[in-house]
């Protein structure tokens, strides 16, 4: 396996890799054998088929997962030896001129993480920030945290102070609704048919009779 390692900029990088073809043959013939043990066709009883009638038929299969593994492989091991740190995934792309027919060349893109060197703290110095908290603070805060957390349950008995009251749909039909202006009373005080609550009717005025 050959490798060429090319700077794009600062933290590009791309690599060269080139690998024998005749090694992914042998593999991709490894693994027809070990399929052919196995498999299974009309006519034919298992592990008998012809070794060419199983290339044919899952030749294409076997050699596209073979070239895969050795793309991933050649690229691991590759960036082991030049030591590289990658950042992220690499943009695998074969090679553009016309490949030579003994080997299996592609190119890989990458970036890598920067490298920095860790200066002298012996003479730092950090400042620490000073914080005061007084008993208001801390009053104000356990209230938010009171009231975030605060949760009710129904109980069944007079309401108090700090209750929270949920009317039921029965005493929302028991309600009556005002007239919607001044003006609606007025002719609702002239109209006997109209039920207007005792609560409308101000000091000295005159109920009509029913």
């Amino acid at each position: 396996m050959a490798v060429n390692v090319e700077a794009l900029g600062t933290l590009e990088r791309r690599l060269q890799v080139s690998l024998p073809m005749s090694q992914l043959e042998h593999e991709v013939g490894e693994r027809l054998k070990k399929l052919a043990r196995n498999v299974k066709m009309p006519g034919f009883r298992p592990g008998k088929v012809p070794m060419k009638i199983v290339e044919q038929t899952y030749g294409a299969q076997v050699r596209n997962e073979v070239t895969g593994d050795a793309v991933q492989k050649a690229f691991t091991d590759a960036v082991k030896s030049a030591n590289l740190k990658v950042a992220g995934y690499p943009r695998i792309e074969p090679k553009k001129d016309a490949p030579p027919k003994d080997a299996l060349e592609f190119s890989a893109t990458f970036e890598v993480y920067p490298e920095f060197k860790v200066g002298e703290l012996a003479g730092a110095s950090i400042e620490r920030p000073q914080v005061e908290v007084d008993d208001a603070a801390v009053d104000k805060t356990i209230e938010v945290l009171r009231k975030q957390r605060t949760t009710f349950t129904r109980v069944e008995r007079p309401a108090q102070d700090g209750d929270r009251l949920t009317p039921s749909p029965a005493s929302h039909s028991r309600v009556a609704r005002l007239p919607a202006s001044p003006s609606c009373w007025a002719r609702a005080a002239c109209c006997p048919s109209s039920k207007v609550p005792r609560a409308v009717w101000r000091r000295g005025s005159r109920r009509p009779s029913s």
